[in-house]
């Protein structure tokens, strides 16, 4: 899998349409690779970062490698690019190529 279709899927993940609700799932089984996805919340402490719309306050991105901190980072870049703001905290929910779990910071 190539660096490239690696940030093209990232970049699927975060132009998708954002979901009415904040949770995130668990993204499904890749075989041989890690697939994340990661939600980034604005940073509210500082002043006029955050849109006054709700569903503008955090966004979603995804990413899948081979190595479970690459997909982490690659969701996080991509949740974070989406959000167009500055991040408060960014979670990630990951399943593994033999569908082990992982939730937590990204």
């Amino acid at each position: 899998m190539t660096r490239a279709f690696v940030l093209l899927c990232a970049l699927m993940f975060a132009t998708a349409a954002i979901p009415q609700n904040r949770s995130i799932s668990a993204p499904a089984k890749k075989s041989g690779y890690w697939s994340c996805k990661a939600r980034a919340d604005c940073n509210d402490n500082i002043k006029g970062n955050c849109p006054t719309d709700p569903k503008k306050q955090f966004a979603f991105g995804g990413g899948v490698a081979k190595a479970q901190g690459d997909a982490r980072n690659i969701a996080k870049k991509a949740a974070t690019h989406a959000l167009a703001a500055t991040p408060k905290h960014v979670s990630c929910k990951c399943t593994g190529p033999k569908g082990e779990p992982y939730s937590g910071g990204c």
